[in-house]
């Protein structure tokens, strides 16, 4: 059988680069080969892809811009001939439906959190607009949470038997169940200083738990790419004197260093305004780390409240602060909810169980 050349087409990184590496990674080459063009890819992906191009794909509207990348994301397509394009993100997934529509490909679209969450007012309505626009472009939109799914066809109006939902998933063959350690008493979470993440809700649940729990400490990872809120953060935590047990870590795309914030904490938590699904929140609930989230999409769909987690309305820092201090007080609690969530993501969310539902989606395309 010919392989089948799939192109990926992306603007951003982070959870998407997870997401795509773990699909060219874990896919069979005898039968897929893939390519990827977007902004910095030869830089940040790996070296199982049969081409990758540098295409600057900015994120903001630009129309010269978006012209020029769309022209070279199409001579790429007419050079290297794939059969599928598989887009992702906002400005990635715009230009990829486009392309593949004026190149008659077939296409699969993946948000990771639709573009128009991030924004309010007229900039949500004209990219909703556009989201709208192009709904008939891609032959699968390819939701990696049922809310995502729900959102698509509520939404935008994608038509139920265009949806696929697979949920995120990892390589959970890596570790065995290790409980992790109330003590030292660390809540950490990962994620950038933007609207997104909402970090300043973070440090907001680390003065409340710092009454009750004043042995606690708090540590963000992501500081140093697009810090949009980190006047307004470092403001909060000086105004409030949170500096011996408050700190922001700078990103190590370092994966041990990531594993080893991992293994530090006792608590991992989320306080985003909205998601795909994160993958930090499955790296996070494989290592036994005990979660507390916001309820958004992709959160909402893994955390069982009570049983394997806990979910918490968007912006509140009290319930989110009670939970914490609950599990640093109940050690039985603690054990059960670390237990529960490992085996929520060794059960739900294997990349190598999954990755058949990838390939399916792929091949029914082909056919």
């Amino acid at each position: 059988m010919e392989k089948i050349k799939i192109l990926h087409i992306t603007h951003a990184h982070g959870g998407i680069k997870t997401f795509i590496e773990n699909i060219v990674n874990y896919s069979d080459d005898e039968k897929y080969e893939h390519y990827i063009v977007g902004t910095d890819v030869i830089k940040n992906y790996g070296n199982k892809f049969k081409k990758k191009q540098d295409i600057f794909i900015n994120r903001q509207p630009h129309l010269l811009h978006d012209i020029i990348s769309l022209i070279k994301i199409i001579f790429f397509i007419r050079v290297n001939d794939p059969q599928i394009i598989h887009c992702h993100s906002g400005k990635g997934g715009l230009l990829g439906k486009l392309a593949a529509f004026l190149t008659r490909r077939k296409c699969v679209y993946t948000p990771h959190a639709f573009p128009y969450l991030g924004f309010r007012g007229f900039r949500r309505l004209f990219i909703i607009l556009l989201e709208k626009m192009t709904r008939r472009f891609p032959d699968i939109l390819l939701a990696v949470s049922a809310s995502e799914a729900r959102r698509a066809e509520i939404e935008i109006g994608y038509p139920r038997n265009k949806i696929v939902t697979i949920q995120n998933s990892i390589d959970t063959t890596k570790r065995d169940y290790i409980r992790n350690n109330i003590f030292p008493q660390k809540v950490g979470m990962i994620g950038r200083l933007i609207y997104q993440k909402n970090p300043l809700m973070f440090f907001k649940v680390a003065l409340q738990v710092h009454k009750y729990c004043p042995d606690a400490r708090f540590e963000l990872l992501g500081a140093g790419y697009q810090d949009f809120l980190s006047k307004e953060v470092e403001y909060f935590i000086k105004q409030n004197k949170m500096e011996q047990y408050c700190s922001i870590i700078t990103w190590d795309t370092n994966p041990n260093k990531v594993s080893e914030f991992y293994y530090s904490l006792s608590i991992f938590v989320m306080t985003s305004n909205f998601e795909g699904l994160p993958y930090s929140l499955l790296e996070a609930m494989e290592r036994g780390i005990p979660c507390i989230v916001t309820d958004c999409d992709g959160n909402r769909d893994v955390i069982i409240d009570g049983y394997n987690g806990f979910i918490v309305p968007i912006d509140d820092a009290n319930l989110m602060a009670q939970n914490i201090c609950n599990l640093l007080s109940d050690e039985a609690l603690y054990n059960r909810i670390s237990f529960n969530g490992y085996r929520t993501v060794l059960e739900n969310h294997n990349i190598r169980k999954n990755i058949y539902k990838y390939e399916n989606v792929y091949l029914n395309l082909y056919k």
